[in-house]
């Protein structure tokens, strides 16, 4: 019984202590501030296992089988070269990649006696390499008019290997061999030695550069390319350009950049002649939301003098993207070599004087935009030239023609406006007025005064028929007559209509007629363009 009352005592004593503890730890929490009352929970948290995947980058795909369906079988209309436009993307976005195919081909037959083939296809197309071939032909024989008649033959080679990222080689190879006639009708002769002029060139350029910015947001690119130019009356020449360009991103959004550029050309006929231009240009670009600009200098020298060309490019958005006003200024040496001259004008005399340079200072300023369905851009450019290349005819035979140089003001007034009402259908204008201020001769020869076009291009049955037109006007080219009068050439008044159906995935055909009017402009003198002609023929792609 003691036993038992000395038990109930322990228990008491146990659950009295018991009691008091609990009484501390409840004095104890209500002192705490509430806002910092902890709450710790042991958990174990496991993940379920999951499969790894690996992601990586692919390179742009280059399409090398790009398709153009324009094309003319009359005699092509040389761009001018001292001319070039601008473009200054206003940053849309891009319509949706249409398809894509490993080749594409095309042969076709027309009057007058017209014959037109292409080939294209791609090789090899992976992350590693892409790798592609094309070949051309085109010519027309037109029997009513002797001699009026071409031919252009055309084969290329583009590759590009991606070594890594930062790293990538690529290359393109071209060879042609063109025939341009002596059709012109000359009374001094009626009898030519020869009727016929053929081009043979090699253009080869090979590259390096990154595929992104490599360590310190630098991008670089550097290419050698090799032009070798002869004809079949024993002129040759030899042109290499180097060219190297770095830049880096500067404070996340403005770039510093830098070319180097080396211009060699070498011409051997009846004497060796040579000509080499060096340049050095630094530039920086500046970035904001509604404001960039480009500045630098262009340091040219052709090994004998500098010559110094600020470069300036600038634009502002004065209402977003509907009003953007730019403005500029640059200048460089342009070489007026055999190579250069010849592409231009094909009847060019087989031997010229010399290899000259250009020098061109150009400013420029204008405004572009999009309002709705318009895209439009407006440009006035003023170019100071010293040395630019005119044409006159051979005294010995007036079928070439000579280049003469001479110091010429040039004011052009371009404009332009695209306008696409809906997906499928797209036209648009397209203008420039050019005003010559001549210093030694009477006019500038041979140099259009005013050029326009007009186009509209509709896709249906989604998008396996295309029909487009054309309205191309040139002239305003003046020449010296045989009586040393001055007069203008007969202008260029183009209409043309081509259409393409794909009746199945692979198979289509083509057609195009160029000049409904009939049109006899002349482009050079004593050389009207070929009549009323057209073409057609059968499409394939795979």
């Amino acid at each position: 019984m003691m036993e038992m009352n000395k038990i109930a005592r322990y228990k008491l004593l146990a659950l009295s202590i018991y009691i008091l503890g609990f009484y501390s730890i409840s004095q104890a929490q209500n002192d705490l501030p509430s806002e910092n009352i902890e709450v710790v929970k042991d958990f174990d948290a496991r993940l379920i296992e999951a499969q790894k995947l690996n992601i990586r980058p692919t390179p742009v795909e280059i399409d090398t089988s790009t398709r153009h369906y324009d094309y003319d079988v009359s005699v092509d209309i040389p761009e001018i070269a001292y001319l070039e436009p601008t473009i200054r993307p206003i940053g849309f976005k891009s319509a949706p990649k249409p398809k894509s195919y490993r080749g594409f081909a095309r042969a076709g037959y027309g009057i007058p006696s017209a014959i037109l083939g292409d080939v294209s296809y791609q090789l090899a197309q992976n992350e590693q390499l892409q790798l592609g071939i094309g070949l051309h032909h085109n010519s027309a024989n037109n029997k009513d008019i002797a001699n009026q008649r071409y031919m252009d033959n055309d084969a290329k080679l583009i590759g590009t290997y991606y070594v890594s990222p930062a790293f990538a080689v690529s290359s393109e190879l071209n060879y042609s061999f063109d025939d341009y006639y002596y059709y012109a009708e000359d009374p001094n002769h009626p009898r030519p030695d020869h009727d016929k002029r053929r081009y043979k060139t090699f253009d080869g350029t090979v590259g390096i550069a990154n595929t992104e910015r490599i360590k310190g947001n630098i991008n670089y690119n550097a290419s050698f390319r090799f032009i070798n130019h002869q004809d079949d009356q024993g002129a040759s020449e030899n042109n290499l350009l180097l060219k190297l360009h770095g830049d880096k991103q500067l404070w996340g959004r403005h770039t510093f950049a830098l070319d180097l550029d080396g211009d060699f050309s070498t011409l051997n006929d009846i004497e060796k002649r040579s000509l080499n231009n060096y340049f050095i240009r630094p530039t920086f670009l500046f970035k904001a939301d509604a404001f960039s600009a480009k500045v630098g200098v262009n340091i040219a020298s052709d090994t004998k003098d500098f010559y110094f060309y600020p470069v300036v490019d600038a634009s502002v958005k004065i209402i977003g993207n509907k009003l953007i006003a730019f403005a500029g200024a640059d200048g460089t040496l342009r070489k007026n070599n055999f190579y250069t001259l010849s592409t231009y004008n094909p009847y060019i005399t087989p031997r010229i004087d010399s290899i000259k340079n250009t020098r061109q200072s150009t400013y420029f300023g204008g405004a572009k935009g999009r309002l709705g369905i318009f895209e439009y851009e407006a440009t006035y450019t003023y170019a100071n030239t010293k040395g630019m290349a005119l044409f006159l005819p051979e005294k010995s035979d007036a079928r070439t023609f000579q280049p003469v140089y001479d110091d010429i003001k040039i004011s052009t007034i371009e404009g332009q406006v695209i306008v696409k009402p809906f997906d499928n259908l797209e036209t648009g204008l397209s203008v420039a007025k050019m005003i010559y201020t001549t210093t030694f001769e009477e006019e500038a020869w041979h140099l259009p005064g005013f050029e326009g076009r007009i186009f509209a291009n509709y896709l249906t049955f989604n998008d396996r028929l295309r029909v487009r037109a054309d309205i191309f006007v040139l002239n305003g080219i003046h020449y010296i007559k045989d009586d040393k009068s001055t007069d203008v050439l007969n202008g260029i008044f183009d209409i043309s209509f081509s259409a393409d159906w794909f009746f199945s995935e692979n198979f289509g055909v083509f057609a195009k007629v160029n000049n409904v009017l009939a049109n006899k402009g002349e482009r050079w003198q004593r050389y009207p363009t070929f009549g009323f002609n057209a073409i057609g023929g059968i499409l394939v792609r795979f």
